[in-house]
């Protein structure tokens, strides 16, 4: 199996928004978005559950980073509605607490229950594919992914999902694509730009990566986001070069100024 050298999870969890640093609320809302606790470091680093340190590899893809929680839509003729027994809720809550316990058998037989509930259930079908993967059940994960993105064409998450598993297995060409269509779902959601940005600097686009960051931060942020993603790849002189540029345009970036300093 393919091994990268950085852990895409861990890794998107750490690139930072001015904005977020900014304001409470919206650092409270990326926070819940990605389920989990703030992971503090010198990087004011925005974590979903992901370990704190970079793991080696990808194969302990966790959490993509965005909620699953319900959306509110607006009336759309073209959007797949599938009305949700509760149950399929319940069993997907349990299904998420037994595998952040660890309980992955348990954990696969609540999602089971969940969708035989409810087959398009959407927290379901992408958590059960998480599952799979962190269980290097791939091909099924894979399958899970494609059903929720048929269920679900005009929205965003379930291509995010794919996109990431497939990175994390080495298929560049087809994350990049897949992302590219959770993008034009969303062009402004800064989740999708963020990972976009890993699985390009993954490949080797640096430029390409960059330009994805700019779409949704201010300059120095960007800078800093790719120099911390290049840092975490092992180029550390291009990274340096990177928070270089982040403190030029904005003198008072302490996260930049860390690792300068460091």
């Amino acid at each position: 199996m393919f091994k990268s050298s950085i852990n895409l999870a861990v890794v998107a969890a750490a690139l930072i928004s001015m904005a977020a640093v900014c304001r409470a609320a919206e650092q409270d809302l990326l926070e819940r978005a990605a389920h989990g606790p703030q992971q503090k470091s010198g990087l004011a680093a925005m974590g979903d559950s992901f370990s704190s340190g970079v793991k080696k590899g990808w194969g302990a893809l966790a959490k993509p980073f965005e909620s699953l929680a319900p959306k509110s839509n607006s009336a759309d003729p073209t959007r797949i509605e599938t009305p949700v027994d509760p149950s399929a809720d319940l069993y997907a809550a349990v299904a998420r607490r037994d595998e952040d316990q660890g309980r992955f058998r348990e954990a696969e037989e609540q999602y089971r229950k969940s969708l035989k509930a409810s087959s398009t259930h959407l927290a379901s079908l992408l958590g059960y594919g998480r599952l799979l993967d962190r269980q290097g059940r791939h091909a099924e994960a894979m399958e899970q992914y494609h059903r929720a993105v048929k269920a679900y064409p005009r929205d965003a998450r379930p291509l995010n999902y794919l996109s990431l598993s497939l990175a994390s297995h080495g298929k560049f060409d087809e994350a990049v694509a897949t992302m590219e269509q959770a993008i034009r779902l969303e062009p402004r959601q800064a989740v999708y730009r963020n990972n976009m940005a890993v699985i390009l600097v993954e490949a080797g686009k640096n430029e390409a990566a960059f330009r994805h960051l700019c779409a949704v931060h201010d300059e120095a942020t960007a800078y800093y986001n790719l120099g911390y993603l290049l840092q975490k790849r092992g180029d550390t002189d291009a990274a340096l070069r990177h928070f270089a540029f982040a403190l030029k345009r904005n003198p008072k970036f302490a996260e930049a100024r860390v690792w300068i300093d460091n």
